[in-house]
């Protein structure tokens, strides 16, 4: 048989293949792959908007595997004869389809069943906790410019970030949205008046900080979640990767419902 030559194009596949224990046929990675932290050592083959073709053709991969934002890379790589595996991964089921199809492609077919076992057996027990009658409704910040409000990132429906806090018990205030993700100006927030906003900053360490001392926040001072202090910054590189380790975000999300909830 062949020996197999995994490139990965994305974090959160190079964290599968790691879950999957096939690591040891992979290559090269992207530039913003960085867990586990045994992946430093791998080649790097630069990241969505500066792929390094001729290290990559290079390299002579068997298997390249990326998502749907990497159909201009593919399209490149059509002429060395190369073809990447583009694997969706916006919801909680796309990314336990991901973990399976990699098993099958790969031949760990039954490492991917444990694996996607794992985490609908930890979602299953996060949702059993949740007993909240009246579901507090979010809004969860992905980005803003720092210091101010501008540019203010939220995510929608049909997105795993959406998926995990309604798991956890609560309800998205921008569910209707017709996008995934899309910005938002001041007056949407106060008319959707959340009870809890929620940001992520992945370059902090994982934890669950309290922010409602910062400033800007005062701009919408009759929102019930700036009115009533319930603003949170969840802490981990893992926040924006839907992979193996998306339990660890919906074990937050449940914690934050949790502090609401004894308040």
């Amino acid at each position: 048989m062949k020996q197999k030559r995994i490139i990965s194009l994305s974090p959160h596949i190079t964290e599968i293949l790691y879950s999957l224990d096939a690591d040891k046929d992979l290559i090269a990675v992207s530039s913003f792959c960085t867990y586990p932290p045994q992946v430093k050592e791998k080649e790097k083959i630069g990241g969505l908007f500066d792929p390094n073709i001729e290290k990559i053709v290079s390299l002579a991969p068997t298997y390249l595997f990326g998502v749907p934002s990497h159909q201009k890379l593919d399209q490149d790589l059509h002429r060395f004869n190369l073809h990447i595996t583009m694997l969706s991964n916006e919801t909680v089921a796309e990314v336990l389809q991901t973990i399976d199809t990699l098993g099958q492609i790969l031949g760990y077919p039954e490492r991917a069943g444990q694996v996607i076992d794992r985490i609908n057996a930890e979602l299953t027990e996060i949702k059993a906790r949740n007993r909240q009658n009246i579901p507090p409704s979010a809004m969860l910040v992905i980005g803003r410019e720092p210091g101010s409000l501008q540019n203010l990132m939220v995510a929608g429906s049909r997105t795993f970030l959406n998926e995990l806090w309604i798991l956890a018990g609560g309800t998205n205030a921008f569910a209707d949205l017709p996008v995934r993700y899309t910005a938002v100006n001041l007056e949407g927030i106060i008319e959707r008046n959340p009870q809890v906003i929620i940001q992520f900053d992945s370059n902090q360490q994982r934890g669950i900080l309290e922010s409602s001392g910062e400033p800007e926040w005062s701009y919408l001072k009759d929102v019930d979640a700036v009115r009533k202090k319930q603003i949170y910054t969840i802490g981990g590189e893992y926040v924006f990767i839907p992979g193996p380790r998306l339990t660890l975000l919906a074990e937050d999300f449940a914690q934050i419902i949790g502090r609401m909830t004894n308040q």
